[in-house]
């Protein structure tokens, strides 16, 4: 656990639903969650065990279907009461689904199903399972920030929860339910390990030089679910280590000795790294 992010008791009795709870981001926020005090349940596909060793609830169901999600906010909301809490972090990740020059449609489908669809059926279905004054936070990208090799279909995937955030913020402000987002960079998870090129290229690409831990990227749920950004709404946190900020001297010498060597960025698989 980071330093300074020792539990406080922020979240105390409330009830929280995190899709995509069972790995990488979800799961250290479902952990966190717990440490604070909450009530959770975790959502997902597939049952893993650390679930059960974070102190949350499984429970299986596929966000990309409207109906299994809706169903698994009733359960919730039946099973713990009307949510404080809604965490809609469920997607998918494909580096190869995006070469400009010929397009996977199947696979860039499926990240929209998963990763916008997913989100619109759970703000749709939502709103009658929150508490008045809850927190809904979703998971959007940094890396609808910069373009970067086979990443297109992913980026297009992540970029319109952005204003699905902001719609849901302004629609249900008279309720006090707020709604964020939250950006990560490069966090290390199974989906993306610490050889995975832009796991690698975060080395010298980051003001902080280095991938993120998902219980780094965590802390920023617990703050939004909490009543230390009660009047934060409609917005969004970056929380990707500088990346591309500026120019790092590191970086700078990688892409000079690229083009000493006569390297073409262009050319590959779709992939930054070797």
């Amino acid at each position: 656990m980071p330093i300074g992010s020792e539990p406080r008791g922020r979240l105390q009795g409330r009830t929280a639903l995190v899709t995509g709870g069972s790995s990488g981001i979800g799961l250290a926020v479902a952990s966190r969650f717990v440490s604070e005090g909450a009530d959770v349940t975790a959502l997902s596909r597939h049952y893993r065990p650390e679930v059960d060793d974070a102190g949350a609830h499984f429970m299986a169901a596929d966000t990309s279907e409207p109906e299994q999600m809706r169903a698994a906010l009733e359960d919730a909301a039946e099973r713990a009461g009307p949510l404080h809490v809604l965490v809609l972090n469920a997607g998918i990740a494909s580096l190869d689904a995006s070469r400009l020059e010929h397009t996977d449609l199947r696979a860039v489908e499926r990240l929209v199903r998963v990763n916008t669809m997913g989100v619109l059926h759970g703000l749709a279905a939502m709103p009658p399972y929150l508490q008045d004054g809850a927190s809904v936070i979703i998971t959007a990208s940094a890396a609808t920030s910069w373009a970067f090799p086979g990443y297109m279909g992913y980026s297009l995937s992540k970029a319109p929860l952005y204003e699905m955030a902001r719609h849901a913020a302004m629609k249900l402000g008279s309720r006090g339910i707020r709604v964020n987002t939250v950006s990560p960079g490069t966090v290390l998870t199974a989906m993306q390990p610490a050889d995975d090129p832009e796991a690698r290229i975060a080395r010298v690409a980051t003001c902080l030089g280095r991938a993120a831990f998902p219980d780094e990227i965590a802390g920023v749920y617990v703050f939004l679910a909490s009543d230390d950004s009660a009047y934060v709404t409609g917005t969004d946190i970056r929380a990707d280590g500088g990346w591309l900020d500026g120019l790092t001297e590191a970086h700078a010498r990688t892409l000079l000795a690229g083009l000493d060597a006569g390297i073409d960025l262009d050319a590959g698989d779709g992939h930054i790294g070797h």
